[in-house]
């Protein structure tokens, strides 16, 4: 019985709901956040637009400010007024009154249409002539200072003043920005003491106090980083200190004044409109994943059905029932795997044959190798030998070709193990070597070099001594001259790479293309014994692909086979078989 928990048709049906809820979820998330930057580009725009519009304001209320001074320092009655001041500085009181009363007058003309200036002084030297709405002449004075006289007396244009308390005699102080220009004779050109009107800083603020986003905070920051406009008037004069959230504050440079616009954003009501929409989708995902399951479940029972088949067929052939088959026949992904599946029941004993005839194989082939090696000319030849060094008295090297024989027998039956060390197949060469020496040591001379790293890594037994063997019996016997062979062992990368090498009769061309050609096809040969193309079997039966065998040879000159194996260190404690 299946496990509930573990019901494939349970867990369809909770990946479906799964899946859906996160993909809903992860669309969610987009949407709210692609709303948010949409929400917050928008709030961006509507920012710069109102500052837009807040200089825009600022250019009318200034210039028209700009404009009444210029009218007031040209205006010849009040040039006039100056002029006979200046003729008689130490008139009586009385007349100076008088005086003072003309000058009022003049200004109040002029001053009075304009109901964003709160009012005019003129300043002849260092005497104020006139101040008019009650103002206080003491602070005028302090105001229209030597230094500000001078500059400007010195100017072209109105010279704006900073922001400053002014004080009257009837009122509250207010904060204002003068706004000077000195008094001239347009006949003459000549400069006559300085007129100042005085524009309060509410006239500014009521600018952006009725935008249409009172919520947000608004600045206006002089060249020295000053607040000198805020509603809150308890920032006047402040240093401004730039809002830790940039991305919610945007500002523009009035130009004509040098001063910074400032709008900080309330984040109120986007967090508000945000929360609602998250809200609305958190809603509409509920409603959602409900018909999910509904529909999910639905789904998954109507998937699984002929899964749940399938697995009813799959029991029975494990309870023994060898015939049992697939009967779902629609053609879709499911019909596809229950023919997939009969065909590979049906394939089951053929794939088992196969691998017991590669085992077969196998077997055989060790058989064949073993049975190469004690095959009775090998063996007569060396009893031939041994005869003949006792015959000649020659008892050494008698002695030399027993032990060698002993050797290379108990060393090549190796306790029945087909993998053995690196050091272990050399010193099989190495009996086997100095049998064949003794035998043939006018004809032969050899040579062993394997790295030393490379002695404790895997190789099949009795894969080197073959191709010694081939090369002294179709190389090096094939000439009339003494041979040389040369084993070699190393490693390059992950491979192993050993070569046998002898300066024997060597291969014509064509011989070598059809021994490569019979290596790559993996073809039978009808050469009695063992040879190059067991060992090239046996290769393919232990590495498959990840061997190579390469064949390299030039007629009366030299052969080079080279096999290479996968690198890979024996586990265990193997018995060193040169041991014993």
């Amino acid at each position: 019985m299946l496990d509930k928990r573990k019901s494939i048709k349970i867990q369809m049906f909770l990946r479906y709901t799964g899946i859906f809820v996160v993909t809903f979820a992860l669309f969610a998330l987009l949407v709210i956040v692609n709303f948010s930057v949409t929400l917050r580009k928008t709030e961006e725009k509507n920012m710069d637009r109102e500052l837009e519009l807040i200089i825009n304001s600022l250019d009318v209320l200034l210039s028209d400010c700009t404009e009444y001074l210029n009218v007031i320092s040209t205006d010849k009655e009040l040039v006039k007024l100056v002029d006979a001041f200046a003729a008689d500085p130490d008139m009586g009181s009385g007349e100076r009154v008088q005086l003072r009363g003309k000058i009022n007058a003049v200004l109040s003309n002029i001053v009075a249409p304009n109901t964003k200036l709160i009012g005019a002084s003129v300043v002849y030297d260092d005497m104020v002539l006139c101040a008019s709405y009650s103002l206080d002449e003491a602070c005028v004075k302090e105001i229209v200072n030597e230094e500000y006289a001078a500059q400007t007396g010195n100017a072209i244009k109105p010279v704006w003043g900073n922001l400053t308390s002014l004080s009257f005699k009837y009122q509250p102080a207010a904060n204002v920005f003068p706004i000077s220009k000195a008094i001239i004779n347009k006949d003459t050109g000549e400069k006559k003491g300085i007129v100042t009107v005085y524009l309060q800083e509410t006239d500014l603020a009521g600018i952006y106090e009725k935008s249409n986003y009172q919520k947000n905070r608004y600045y206006i920051i002089d060249a020295e980083g000053h607040i000198i406009s805020s509603l809150d008037k308890s920032e006047l004069y402040d240093f401004y200190e730039e809002e830790s959230d940039l991305d919610w504050c945007r500002s523009r440079t009035y130009e004509a004044r040098g001063w910074q616009i400032v709008c900080i954003a309330d984040q109120t009501i986007f967090n508000q409109t945000k929360a609602k929409m998250a809200a609305d989708i958190l809603l509409i995902l509920l409603l959602l994943a409900a018909g999910v399951f509904a529909l999910s479940y639905v789904s998954s029972v109507e998937i699984t059905r002929p899964l749940y088949s399938l697995l009813n067929v799959m029991k029975e052939i494990e309870d023994g029932d060898a015939s049992a088959r697939s009967g779902y026949s629609k053609d879709n992904e499911f019909g596809i795997l229950s023919r997939e599946f009969n065909r590979l029941i049906d394939g089951q004993q053929d794939a088992m044959q196969q691998i017991y005839q590669h085992q077969k194989s196998k077997r055989k082939n060790e058989l064949l190798l073993l049975q190469s090696q004690i095959k009775p000319h090998f063996l007569y030849n060396t009893m031939e030998t041994i005869s003949s060094f006792v015959r000649l008295d020659q008892k050494e090297n008698a002695l030399l070709t027993i032990q060698s024989l002993s050797g290379f027998y108990r060393k090549t039956l190796s306790m029945g193990k087909e993998i053995i060390r690196v050091k272990e197949e050399i010193s099989i060469i190495e009996e086997y070597l100095k049998i064949q020496s003794l035998r043939y040591k006018c004809y032969m001379e050899y040579t062993i070099d394997i790295e030393e790293r490379i002695l404790n890594y895997e190789i099949p037994k009795l894969i080197l001594q073959p191709l010694v063997e081939n090369s002294i019996y179709h190389g090096i016997k094939q000439k009339d001259e003494i041979g040389e062979l040369i084993v070699r062992g190393y490693e390059q990368d992950d491979k192993l790479y050993f070569e046998v090498f002898d300066t024997g009769n060597g291969m014509t061309e064509e011989k070598k293309k059809e021994i490569e050609g019979k290596l790559k096809t993996n073809a039978k040969t009808s050469r009695n014994g063992f040879g190059l193309f067991n060992v090239a079997e046996r290769l393919r039966l232990f590495y498959g692909d990840a061997c190579d065998m390469q064949v390299d040879s030039e007629y009366q000159e030299y052969t080079q086979i080279t096999i290479i194996i996968p690198k890979k260190e024996l586990n265990g404690h193997a018995e060193n078989i040169a041991g014993g």
